[in-house]
């Protein structure tokens, strides 16, 4: 009668199931003896509760237009993550900016709070600072940034006396 849509998205407990599975069949000839409606809640409450992560939800980045400030950026992580984690877990932390997507949409599906406009933000602030480059981010590295990665040759003209 349905798909996955219908039951796979939510994490709650048996009472909501009870509700949504109410507010799904509202009008409809539906039979459903007592005994199974019991055995499907009490099923759908121990799968689907809430100390389960979800289905997860299709996810679409969004195009970031504007960009966190350090301070921004700390600011949101320290309100979003350090409920749960230690802040070494993620100032240690160096992944992809594809990478990063991944976890935050996962830790968002544990309880994080991260809005959709801030998540794209932050990814792309971390993959900036805390990007899969094991230096990348870390202040006082010894590493030259990335615009001194050049050819010479591309800015200088090679001394006509060497042979190349």
């Amino acid at each position: 009668c349905h798909g996955i849509d219908d039951y796979a998205y939510y994490a709650q407990d048996r009472a909501k199931w009870d509700a949504l599975l109410d507010a799904k069949h509202r009008g409809l000839d539906v039979p459903l003896p007592a005994a199974d409606r019991a055995a499907l809640l009490d099923w759908r409450a121990e799968r689907s509760s809430p100390t389960t992560k979800p289905f997860p939800r299709t996810y679409v980045a969004q195009e970031v237009t504007t960009f966190y400030s350090d301070a921004e950026a700390e600011a949101l992580l320290t309100r979003a993550c350090t409920s749960c984690h230690d802040p070494d877990r993620y100032n240690n932390a160096r992944f992809s900016p594809d990478r990063w997507r991944v976890v935050i949409v996962d830790m968002r599906e544990r309880g994080a709070k991260v809005e959709d406009q801030e998540l794209e933000r932050l990814v792309e602030w971390l993959g900036r600072t805390k990007g899969a480059n094991q230096r990348q981010g870390i202040r006082g590295s010894p590493w030259p940034s990335f615009s001194c990665w050049r050819s010479r040759s591309a800015v200088e003209p090679r001394p006509a006396t060497r042979r190349y």
